[in-house]
């Protein structure tokens, strides 16, 4: 459940991403970009911390040991997730880039001045 959840999330973070980037370059351009990148960043932590768990902490369990580490790896998780939603709250406070203005065809500009 967890991994189609978060295949979900990823398919809808790309289409957000898509909406609000006029151009790739938008990304280290712009403070909503290099906030995105953290963010993204944050979240690829995250996605793989629990994959950890899932992988290696989770055959350990049975043991006390395993339960501690679990616990321990359980919390560096959770907390960087606290920190992703702390700069979700920060990315969504900034604007989107602006799409560049599209140029009008020279006919249109001229008809728009008027007579001389």
């Amino acid at each position: 459940m967890a991994l189609t959840m978060g295949g979900i999330v990823v398919l809808f973070g790309v289409i957000t991403a898509w909406r609000h980037l006029p151009t790739i370059p938008s990304l280290w351009e712009t403070p909503y970009g290099k906030t995105l990148i953290v963010k993204l960043s944050l979240v690829a932590a995250v996605f793989a911390l629990g994959a950890f768990n899932w992988r290696r902490q989770r055959p350990a369990l049975g043991r006390e040991e395993g339960a501690i580490a679990i616990r321990r790896s359980g919390r560096v998780e959770l907390s960087v997730a606290a920190i992703v939603l702390i700069v979700t709250s920060i990315l969504v406070s900034l604007p989107s880039p602006k799409r560049a203005p599209q140029a009008r065809p020279a006919s249109a500009a001229s008809s728009k001045a008027g007579p001389p």
